[in-house]
């Protein structure tokens, strides 16, 4: 994991420089995961495109999100594939419900993981997803991918990623965690704010789950992988990529 410093837009780093597959190196300079760019400078595009290599844009986000805070493209492919429908569409706050009451009417943070790997709708996005990281590895070409922070969608696809590049758990969770590094004031103030707004410490803690990268949801994931078989038969059983794609994206990937 390569930390990079932008200006404009947070939590973004590069997830190669890690051990792999065989003892091999993922190769930096191919998959960048960020947060949203909407607030991209000039130069920080420049950097991304010039220093950092990038040519395509992958934004996990829906289309709700897209349109109120869309991406500045600097010359890049762009492609938007929403890994999860958005969750806000058809609920209502029905005063005078409590703003606990109407946030209760969401499904969990932990459920939402679970989704992006088991629904028909998140397979299939999976599967578009990886089809763009596969074939701008075989290119040669940088894949910078992206959803609003850069920590739950972003963090999925990084891991799936990394898991298939056969990269250390260990390494894969701390890459994960780094999110609450980027996030920690913010994520502190949102966690006493719940407390005092709500006198409800467990549901604080409950409610911490959207805006902190929490290792349990992650590894729930990886449960939900190992019961299928491992990675490799994930991509080729859900995601429906055969056995030369998944080899040729690693000899792209691994040095």
């Amino acid at each position: 994991m390569n930390k990079i410093v932008l200006k404009s837009c947070r939590n973004v780093r590069d997830i190669g420089g890690v051990k792999g597959l065989g003892g091999k190196t993922v190769m930096p300079g191919r998959l960048i995961r960020a947060s949203k760019t909407d607030a991209l400078t000039r130069e920080d595009c420049r950097r991304l495109k010039d220093v950092f290599g990038v040519r395509t844009i992958v934004d996990l986000r829906t289309e709700k999100e897209t349109e109120k805070e869309p991406d500045v493209i600097f010359g890049c492919e762009y492609f938007n594939v929403p890994l999860r429908p958005d969750v806000t569409a058809g609920v209502e706050y029905r005063f005078p419900e409590s703003l606990k009451a109407y946030s209760q009417k969401f499904p969990s943070m932990p459920q939402m993981y679970i989704d992006m790997v088991t629904t028909e709708y998140s397979l299939g996005q999976l599967r578009r997803i990886f089809e763009i990281i596969f074939d701008s590895a075989s290119k040669g070409k940088c894949v910078l991918f992206h959803c609003t922070e850069g920590k739950d969608r972003t963090g999925i696809v990084a891991a799936l990623a990394e898991k298939l590049l056969g990269v250390d758990e260990k390494d894969i969770v701390d890459d994960y965690l780094y999110s609450n590094v980027t996030f920690k004031k913010r994520n502190r103030a949102v966690f006493l704010l719940t407390v005092i707004g709500f006198l409800d410490v467990g549901y604080a803690k409950e409610f911490g789950k959207m805006v902190e990268a929490d290792k349990s949801m992650l590894f729930s994931i990886f449960e939900i992988i190992d019961d299928q078989g491992g990675i490799k038969e994930f991509f080729k059983n859900r995601l429906g990529f055969t056995e030369n794609e998944i080899e040729c994206f690693r000899k792209n990937m691994l040095v």
